[in-house]
């Protein structure tokens, strides 16, 4: 509501009402309250008009400076363009929840993790301002009211191509990285992500080495490849650990054993690195 419009029509009721009460007095009165309530509602969408201003400026200069509650609704479109716009923007809604999902998975989204987010709109989506604006309204609702990588993944894979699966898979891990190492839980979520968005084991494995590296050296204990499956790792864990063991030679004396706590030791540290960088 303008200026104009908010006081004029306080005044325009406050008439209509000492009119119907036969009393000019009342008229004026009425007129006078009119104006001051339409002042208020004025003077509020104003307030309101700079807030959300104020916020998109910070959006452009510190995306991370996103409120912990709000709305992503939007105005109506004007134009095919615009139409075009607010369908991917409401489009990638789904992908700001998955986002939230895991980057909540340890501790609350912080600011590093949100410019990643964003980077994955810019970079991969080729997202405008308007449409920025709009994801930093869904990631606010996603962050005041957070899903769960369960609830949030089956739409992203509604909303994803294949290929398009891996490369989202691909930002969920810079997401999860822009805070320091991954802990249990963000491996956790990002390995349910990658299976719930139907991405191969081949595929989520060439994402983890890409950020994570290979391990060649920890496979190489196991005599496997980065290619192994988590089931052959597993096995051949257990046969290696068992052949290994220090009790296995306790009667032979101190230095088969010694010789044996080692093998057994590089043995469980190989897996434990391997099970570590694959979430398992």
């Amino acid at each position: 509501m303008s200026w104009v419009s908010g006081k004029a029509l306080g005044a325009l009721l406050g008439a209509a009402l000492g009119i119907a009460l036969h009393s000019e007095l009342l008229v004026i009165v009425f007129v006078l309250i009119g104006l001051g309530i339409g002042h208020q509602v004025d003077a509020r969408d104003e307030r309101r008009a700079a807030g959300d201003e104020m916020l998109f400026r910070e959006w452009q200069r510190d995306p991370e400076l996103i409120p912990a509650t709000g709305n992503a609704s939007t105005p109506e479109p004007e134009s095919r363009e615009e139409i075009d716009s607010q369908d991917r923007s409401q489009r990638a809604v789904p992908l700001c929840n998955l986002f939230i999902a895991v980057a909540r998975a340890d501790a609350p989204v912080v600011a590093d993790e949100v410019r990643e987010i964003r980077e994955y709109f810019v970079r991969v989506r080729s997202f405008g301002p308007a449409e920025l604006d709009r994801v930093r309204l869904a990631l606010k609702d996603a962050i005041a009211a957070p899903p769960s990588v369960e609830d949030a993944a089956a739409p992203c894979r509604e909303e994803l191509s294949g290929r398009e699966r891996v490369d989202y898979l691909d930002a969920l891990y810079r997401v999860a990285l822009a805070d320091g190492d991954l802990n249990r839980a963000e491996r956790d979520a990002l390995k349910l992500s990658g299976n719930l968005l139907y991405v191969s084991e081949a595929e989520q494995l060439a994402v983890l080495h890409r950020h994570l590296g290979q391990a060649l050296e920890h496979y190489a204990v196991l005599g496997l490849t980065p290619s192994a499956t988590e089931e052959e790792i597993k096995s051949v864990f257990r046969k290696l650990a068992g052949q290994h063991h220090p009790d296995r030679v306790v009667q032979q004396g101190k230095p088969a054993v010694d010789e044996a706590g080692e093998q057994f030791r590089r043995i469980k540290t190989a897996y434990e690195e391997i099970r570590i960088r694959r979430g398992f």
